[in-house]
C-alpha cells in the first residue's frame, strides 16, 4: 500500500513538472496485447470428420481437448489445436 501511494505521488509530481510524457505512437492496441498473451484455436470434429464445434481460449491444448469432449455431437471425433 505504501509503495502504491509513493508511486502515485511521484507520478503526480512528474505530471506537475511536465516531465511525464506519454508517446501515443508507443502505446499498444488491444489486439497487440491479446496477441502477446497468446492462446489456442480449437476445431472439434465428429466421427465422420465434420466440424462440430470451434473456439478460442487463453489456455493450452488440454483445454481444447476438454472442450471437444463435452461439445454436443462431437463424440468419437477428434480435435485440432493451434497456438496463436
Amino acid at each position: 500500500m505504501m509503495n502504491s501511494i509513493f508511486m502515485t505521488n511521484i507520478l503526480i509530481t512528474m505530471k506537475k513538472l511536465s516531465k511525464l510524457k506519454i508517446n501515443p505512437d508507443r502505446l499498444m492496441r488491444n489486439e497487440e496485447l491479446i496477441t502477446l498473451k497468446g492462446g489456442v484455436n480449437c476445431v472439434c470434429t465428429d466421427s465422420h470428420g465434420n466440424i462440430c464445434a470451434a473456439g478460442s481460449d487463453y489456455g493450452d491444448c488440454s483445454t481444447c481437448e476438454m472442450m471437444c469432449s463435452v461439445a454436443p455431437g462431437c463424440s468419437g471425433g477428434g480435435f485440432i489445436c493451434s497456438h496463436y
